[in-house]
């Protein structure tokens, strides 16, 4: 047996509890550690996940925007298809047919075309018909004509053009850049003139 004064025992008793000590607080310090990298490490997926979603969200709302753009323009096209399909001649337009115009600055011209020739679903061979005054005011400045039927001025050539039904149910010919002519309906159309 061996036998320690008390200043050895004591040294001894330090050198254990400095041990335990420091095991102990670098345990602690370990779990510490592990705790605080666990707690960034959750706060950082938990960021993550947050973009994420938003990010999830925005994609959701520009599919959404698109989807709905996109329906816009199906609707169109079938609104487009439909008055396509049903108007499988495109127009009925035929030998015989009168258009008229009504144009003018500071007067309202007024001709008169009937259609010599239908070519295919869009084009129409046009002559240009004499007009009677049907009806005439007191200043002989403004009045209602009408066309008469197979009377063509002689002076004036054919004119081929193509018939649009795009801006309307009713077939519209466009003779030049600023005049269009309308199927006639058989009421007479009014008139003037400038001095």
């Amino acid at each position: 047996m061996i036998f320690l004064n008390n200043k050895q025992c004591d040294a001894i008793k330090n050198n254990l509890n400095s041990a335990a000590n420091q095991n102990f607080i670098s345990e602690t310090v370990k779990n510490f550690d592990k705790e605080v990298n666990t707690s960034f490490v959750y706060d950082q997926t938990m960021k993550l996940i947050d973009e994420t979603i938003l990010r999830i969200k925005d994609k959701e709302k520009q599919l959404d925007e698109k989807s709905k753009k996109l329906e816009q323009l199906e609707i169109k096209l079938n609104n487009r298809s439909n008055i396509i399909e049903n108007k499988t001649d495109y127009h009925n337009v035929k030998i015989g047919d009168i258009f008229y115009t009504s144009w003018g600055y500071e007067q309202t011209n007024v001709e008169f075309y009937e259609v010599d020739k239908v070519i295919g679903k869009k084009t129409v061979i046009l002559k240009e018909l004499h007009t009677l005054v049907y009806e005439e005011s007191d200043t002989c400045f403004s009045g209602k004509k009408i066309p008469v039927r197979g009377e063509f001025k002689e002076n004036k050539k054919t004119l081929r053009k193509r018939i649009s039904m795009e801006y309307s149910n009713d077939p519209i010919i466009k003779i030049n850049h600023s005049i269009n002519a309308w199927l006639w309906d058989g009421k007479p159309v009014d008139f003037s003139s400038y001095a």
